[in-house]
Formats: C-alpha cells, sequence, structure tokens
C-alpha cells in the first residue's frame, strides 16, 4: 500500500482481520509448524468442528459489549476458532480456540474504532485499542465500582482522561 493508503470501511467489514508484512522478510527461511500433511488433515477435519452453544455465546456477547454491532464479526471469530480447533487436531472448539480468534477478529475493529475517533491518534492509543479487550469477559463488570473511575481502574491508565 502506497503511504496513507487506507482499506475503504465497506471492504474492512468483511474482512476477518488484516496483516501487516512489510517487517518480514521473504529471504528468512521459517518453520512451518504445522506442515502440507497437518494442514490437509486440518481442512478435512474442519466440517466436524463443532462451536458449543456458550461459547458462541460469549463471541457474540464479547462483540456487543465492544460495540461491533455487525453480525460478520462474530461469525468471521467462530470460524476462525473452528480452524484452530481443527489445527489443533480437534473437534470441538475450546475457550482458548474461542480467545484466540476473538484477539484476531477484534483488535482491527477496535484499532480501526480509534482511528474513526481520533485520526491522529498515537501509537500507544491504537495499541491501547487493540489490546484493551483481551480477555475482558473473564473479569465481571460487578468485581469494581460502578463508576467511571471504576472502569477506567479496569481497563488501566492507557485509556485518556
Amino acid at each position: 500500500a502506497e503511504n496513507g493508503e487506507t482499506l475503504p470501511s465497506g471492504l474492512g467489514d468483511r474482512l476477518a482481520f488484516s496483516l501487516n508484512l512489510s517487517a518480514v522478510s521473504a529471504a528468512r527461511e521459517r518453520p512451518d509448524p504445522v506442515g502440507k500433511e497437518g494442514l490437509r488433515q486440518a481442512r478435512a477435519r474442519l466440517t466436524d468442528v463443532t462451536v458449543p452453544q456458550d461459547i458462541a455465546e460469549a463471541l457474540i456477547e464479547s462483540a456487543l459489549r465492544l460495540g461491533i454491532l455487525s453480525m460478520r464479526a462474530p461469525g468471521f471469530c467462530l470460524s476462525a476458532a473452528r480452524g484452530l480447533a481443527a489445527l489443533s487436531g480437534r473437534t470441538i472448539v475450546t475457550d482458548e480456540d474461542a480467545r484466540r480468534a476473538a484477539e484476531l477478529v477484534y483488535a482491527d475493529r477496535m484499532e480501526a474504532w480509534v482511528a474513526r475517533l481520533v485520526p491522529e491518534a498515537t501509537p500507544l492509543l491504537r495499541l491501547a485499542a487493540r489490546c484493551q479487550h483481551l480477555e475482558r469477559w473473564s473479569v465481571p463488570r460487578s468485581s469494581f465500582p460502578m463508576d467511571r473511575p471504576g472502569y477506567q481502574f479496569l481497563a488501566g491508565p492507557a485509556l485518556p482522561q
């Protein structure tokens, strides 16, 4: 992409996540952790991978709590979680699969949301947006005061005042 070139928002909503490979060198050899045969087996297993109802509901609820109203994002999370399970040799999605999928899919959307609100956002603010939701669902809202300072305590000092 050219400097300053961005993805149209309508197209961005149709992508599960984005990858920036600008720092990746094609000359450097990397190990293939799955291998061609492992990938073939995962593809064959994918049709049998199921998602427990509670995990599917948690991914949808997480999207809503993050202000992600499109149903594409939870759908991408479910697909990514199923792919992770298949790559791991399982036919049932685990909480860890869902967590990793949510990190991949929702982080891009959170950063894009901040960029729309604050076009001149610093790298630190963009990083805070990408990371603020990690494991968020594991902390009950009732575990901290029900006011703005209580939420800022949970979210940490990276949020602007």
